[in-house]
């Protein structure tokens, strides 16, 4: 939100007046919340040292481990700046961060496993040919995927998945096996081949805060909506069918409950209310094809955990837009009480989220 706040707050024009370029306010930015980030690792740093010092760590860990966070944390901040200079709203940054952090560190992570493998084939016969392509290294569904990546760049995955090529690890015992079975030469090129990923990260960061200086020079202005913007989104996002029917429904809903229809009269909540039931049947669609069912249930267990991430992150929120536009104000004169303000937005927000929890509770009546 470091960029787009300033466009809200209209504060980011005033940064033009003075001798800053745009790549110099960009990378402005980007210094405080690195700093930031340097600051909360400082803090912890003595109680992460104490495995180093007790023996129960060598420097070869340590250092696979600052190339790798240090890589997660400049691919975090270059999600974050080019999220917020391609959307305005504060709620919208935050998720385009999100979806855009976990796709570089995806991709980080697979191009981690595919350094690994072609620099020990280089040393060692593989019990298998040298994988060729990422997808070779992956099995046929999402879950495992993510389970191998995650165990494979963390060291600390499940047995099934900490696979490194010669044999299985015991739980736990994460790169500890590479430096016990693995020939000292490959140790180091293995740690070149992390710093080159770490260089790239940084180029990756300078690119993607070129990008941003490009979008901030060109949308520093908050500008109403053009006329074909205004056309096509009528045309996309109004009710074409059954009208009556809609207006009917939406006021019912706001002699039921006024504030929650607050809550959902816009196409943008509608849009959130059935994209989220859209994703879990899709999401659905795609674990029920898993061949474990434990994989389906870890599965279950993660749209739980993103459904419940969903409802707080809109209740978090949903009275954010009443205060910026001065409806609180306006709310509070009503002769609605703050409980029934409060009463009603819940009921609100529990109403966007329905269709996608109704989907969710019958896919675990069905697997039951």
């Amino acid at each position: 939100d470091t960029i787009s706040r300033e466009k809200r707050e209209g504060t980011l024009g005033l940064l033009f007046l003075t001798p800053l370029t745009p790549i110099g306010i960009v990378f402005g930015k980007s210094l405080i919340h690195t700093l930031r980030a340097i600051t909360l690792f400082l803090a912890v740093l003595p109680a992460l040292a104490l495995p180093f010092l007790l023996g129960g760590l060598s420097w070869k860990d340590c250092v696979v481990s600052l190339f790798l966070n240090s890589s997660a944390l400049v691919l975090a901040l270059a999600a974050g700046l080019l999220a917020s200079t391609l959307a305005t709203d504060s709620r919208r940054a935050l998720v385009l961060a999100l979806v855009l952090s976990l796709g570089f560190a995806y991709l980080f992570m697979l191009v981690h496993l595919h350094l690994f493998y072609s620099t020990l084939s280089k040393f060692l016969k593989l019990p298998f040919a040298p994988p060729t392509d990422f997808a070779w290294f992956l099995p046929d569904n999402l879950i495992s995927q993510i389970e191998l990546l995650i165990s494979f760049n963390t060291g600390l995955g499940r047995d099934l998945y900490s696979y490194y090529g010669l044999g299985r690890m015991t739980p736990g015992e994460g790169w500890r096996f590479v430096w016990l079975n693995y020939p000292v030469p490959f140790h180091f090129a293995w740690l070149r081949q992390l710093g080159w990923l770490f260089v790239v990260s940084i180029f990756g960061f300078a690119a993607i805060a070129v990008l941003a200086s490009w979008r901030v020079r060109h949308t520093w202005r908050l500008e109403p909506p053009s006329l074909r913007h205004a056309q096509l989104q009528k045309f996309f996002c109004a009710p074409r069918f059954w009208k009556s029917i809609f207006r009917s429904k939406m006021s019912g809903l706001l002699t039921r409950n006024p504030i929650g229809w607050l809550q959902q009269y816009t196409w943008s909540a509608r849009l959130l209310k059935w994209g989220w039931c859209l994703g879990i049947v899709l999401l659905e669609c795609m674990l029920v094809t898993a061949p474990s069912l434990s994989n389906v249930w870890d599965g279950q267990y993660l749209l739980a955990s993103l459904l419940i991430l969903g409802i707080a992150f809109t209740a978090s929120g949903s009275f954010r837009e009443e205060r910026q536009t001065g409806a609180m104000e306006l709310l509070l004169i009503t002769p609605l009480k703050a409980r029934q303000i409060l009463r009603g937005r819940i009921r609100g927000v529990w109403g966007q989220f329905l269709p996608a929890t109704v989907v969710l509770v019958s896919a675990w009546l069905w697997l039951l």
